[in-house]
Formats: structure tokens, sequence, C-alpha cells
């Protein structure tokens, strides 16, 4: 399997455990092959059988080949993949984005609030949002509300 796919698999297969992320990269720069049997091995023991039936079971391959196939996103060993989470504690191996890639080299910023923005929220984004250059993307979880 290809380094790329192994990544979203560990991805896929551990809900983004950020402790397996963190075990398998280092097997990964150890020389440890992109095969199931290193993501088994990076798990903590308590998960191992788990997470083996999940990595046996025929409709969550079928589902990372449908993600593969038809989603955008990049990886923490792509090229694209920003600098600035390279370098944080526990970066994300994996990013889904829909739009522009690009987008992440440029100035950012991220605003982070309620779900269920109320009229502060509004009122809040009214004033910080016309102030921005127009060259400074806006990150978002993509969720309702403020954030």
């Amino acid at each position: 399997m290809e380094l790329r796919e192994f990544i979203l698999l560990t991805h896929l297969a551990t809900g983004a455990s950020p402790t397996v992320a963190h075990n398998v990269m280092v097997a990964i720069a150890d020389g440890a092959p992109a095969v199931d049997q290193t993501l088994v091995d990076a798990a903590p023991a308590r998960s191992r059988a788990r997470l083996l039936r999940w990595l046996n079971e025929p409709m969550h391959r079928a589902q990372r080949q449908a993600l593969c196939a038809h989603t955008q996103y990049m990886t923490i060993v792509d090229s694209d993949y920003p600098e600035r989470l390279r370098m944080i504690e526990q970066p994300p191996l994996v990013l889904f984005y829909a739009g522009h890639p690009e987008l992440l080299h440029m100035s950012s910023v991220g605003i982070v609030g309620a779900r269920s923005g109320g009229e502060y929220s509004e009122q809040a984004l009214a004033q910080l949002l016309p102030a921005l250059s127009p060259n400074v993307a806006i990150i978002s979880g993509l969720a309702k509300g403020a954030d």
C-alpha cells in the first residue's frame, strides 16, 4: 500500500488517535513497511483486537478505497502539507479539504466560537471580518456557527 493511503488508513482506523499517529510515524521513520501490521503494532495493546476486526471488515476497506478515489485530502508526507502544522507537537496526519489547498500557505486567521452563534457572534464577526486583508485566508472547521 502507498504511504499516503496507509496514513489515511491510520487516521480512519484509529479515530485520529494522536498516540497511534505518533507511534506510526516513528515506526515508518525507522523503516517499518506501510502495512496493516505496522498500524496494529503501533496501537496500545488493549486496542489491537478491535483494530484488527476493523481492518478486516470489508465495508471499511471499501470506504477507504472510496475516500482515496473521491475525497480531497492531504497527508503529513505530502509536499503541499502546511509547514506550520508540521511544527506543532501533534500535527494531524490527514487534512480533508474543500476548495483550494494553496490557501493553506497564506497568512490565515481562525475564528473560534459557538456552533450556534447568536447576535453577539454576528456583531463581532461583522466588525472583525471587514478589517481583514483580502490576502488572509479564513480557516474553518466547516461547522455551522462562528467556528
